[in-house]
């Protein structure tokens, strides 16, 4: 018996769905939702008959799938461009507010320049995370961190106020999934200049802006990870 390639089987399909349907050419359509036509034994060519020859099967499919899960339903994004801002005390450079319509989640993504002022004979560090809470970042070290950290490593004879040059501007963006419950939530952009570690050189002044803080939102966040080598 001769059998027809499954990808001629899924392309017969297909214009038995856009053309059959509306010509009614090759296959019979049912009040229960459903398109059925004939197959032939011999080639597998799709044919309209009532009744099928003897040999050949019947093929019936759903003229409408099943419901597929929801897309993203809810989307916030914020903007500010603030003159010079700089970590709070308790550690915050930023707060992003957002009204969520149920509990869920959101993947929250902050994209951000930091203008950065060396010493002009030190490397320093210029650190960033997306959090829950207000919070000082701390020491962090490679090894070590969480979700949402962003470490933007600033060489010190890059041109930043040497010789009379302004700030040098670094373009960054971190994402994090959080949980959240219906109604209003906050999400904080923290930040740090000077205390990357122990014996580190800090940068002399850093300014975070423009922002950008965007979120969507999911009704579940499944597990996942991330390895290197």
């Amino acid at each position: 018996m001769l059998r027809r390639p499954l990808g001629a089987v899924a392309i017969g399909v297909f214009f038995l769905v856009t053309a059959g349907m509306g010509a009614g050419a090759y296959a019979l359509t049912s009040s229960s939702g459903t398109i059925s036509a004939c197959v032939s034994h011999i080639n597998g060519v799709f044919y309209r008959a009532g009744s099928c020859k003897s040999h050949d099967s019947r093929l019936t499919w759903n003229i409408r799938g099943p419901q597929g899960p929801p897309g993203v339903q809810y989307a916030w994004s914020s903007f500010i461009y603030p003159a010079g801002a700089h970590p709070q005390s308790d550690g915050h450079v930023a707060t992003f507010t957002f009204n969520a319509p149920k509990s869920g989640f959101v993947l929250v993504t902050a994209q951000f320049q930091v203008r950065v002022h060396t010493n002009g004979t030190t490397d320093c560090h210029v650190e960033s995370q997306l959090a829950a809470t207000p919070q000082v970042i701390g020491i962090v070290q490679p090894g070590h961190g969480s979700a949402g950290f962003i470490d933007e490593w600033i060489n010190a004879n890059l041109p930043t106020e040497i010789d009379g040059s302004t700030y040098l501007g670094q373009n960054m963006s971190v994402s994090r999934a959080f949980h959240v419950a219906a109604g209003s939530n906050h999400i904080y952009l923290n930040g740090q200049y000077n205390n990357y570690g122990v014996s580190q050189a800090n940068c002399m002044d850093a300014l975070w802006g423009p922002i950008t803080i965007s979120a969507v939102f999911a009704n579940t966040n499944p597990t996942s990870a991330v390895t290197a080598p």
